[in-house]
Parts: structure tokens; sequence; C-alpha cells
């Protein structure tokens, strides 16, 4: 699966080290309602995926220290924090940037959050498992 992904990621990889980052990571408004990328200042961000209100609030009780959290109208339900998706963003990301990542990873994980790092160009540029293979193309 990995050699799969990575062959999509072919040409955004060439750009980015030919010097030409892609101005988006993919993560953005059309990115499924349950999920929420997290930046982390100086850090690769994670992706955590929040789909029932039992997971809302043990992510709020046991990762972000915000117990009351859920009772607040604009964090109760899927919509109200896809409606409030920038106050959901900022509150999150600020309780993850207490934490460090390995911190964080581990009361995500203690707490059964689903979530996934988010890794750049660079990281698949140099990930161990990317393999390099010369293709023969006719009329060069």
């Amino acid at each position: 699966m990995f050699d799969v992904m990575a062959d999509w990621m072919a040409v955004p990889l060439i750009n980015s080290e030919a010097g030409n980052p892609a101005e988006t990571d993919g993560a953005g408004p059309s990115l499924d309602r349950t999920l929420w990328r997290v930046r982390l200042e100086g850090r690769q961000g994670i992706l955590i995926s929040i789909q029932r209100r039992a997971r809302m609030e043990k992510l709020c009780a046991e990762v972000l220290d915000k117990p009351d959290l859920p009772a607040d109208p604009r964090f109760a339900n899927i919509s109200e924090r896809v409606l409030n998706r920038a106050l959901t963003d900022k509150t999150v990301g600020d309780s993850f940037a207490k934490l460090t990542r390995d911190e964080l990873l581990k009361k995500l994980a203690d707490a059964d959050i689903a979530v996934a790092e988010v890794n750049t160009m660079v990281d698949l540029a140099v990930h161990p498992h990317l393999r390099r293979i010369e293709v023969d193309t006719p009329n060069r």
C-alpha cells in the first residue's frame, strides 16, 4: 500500500524536490467533517477523527483536560463542531501545543482516539521504505 500511495505522490514529490512545494497539503475544507488537521508549531501536524459523542467526551476529558467542553453548544455534536471549525481547531490545537509529540501521541492512544501523523514531501523523500527505480522511457 505504501508503494501505491508513494506513486500517487510522485508529481508533488518531484515538484517539491525541484523547489516547488505544493501550496496545500489537501487537509482543508473538503476534508471529511469528522476529521481535524491540527497544525503544531514547529512540528508535523496530526490528523484526528472524532465521530461519536462518547469519543468527543474522551478527547476532551483525557487529552484536552477540558471535560466540560462537550456541554458547550458549539462543540455538542459534529454539525456544531463543523460550523465552529475555526474555534474547534484552535481549542484542540492550543491544548495539543502544551504537550510534546510523544506525550500527545500517548494520550491519544490511551484515550483510543484515531490519529495519524501528517508527513511532508520531505518526509516522503527520505522515508526508508521509498524505493526509487529508473524506468526506461523510449524517445528520451
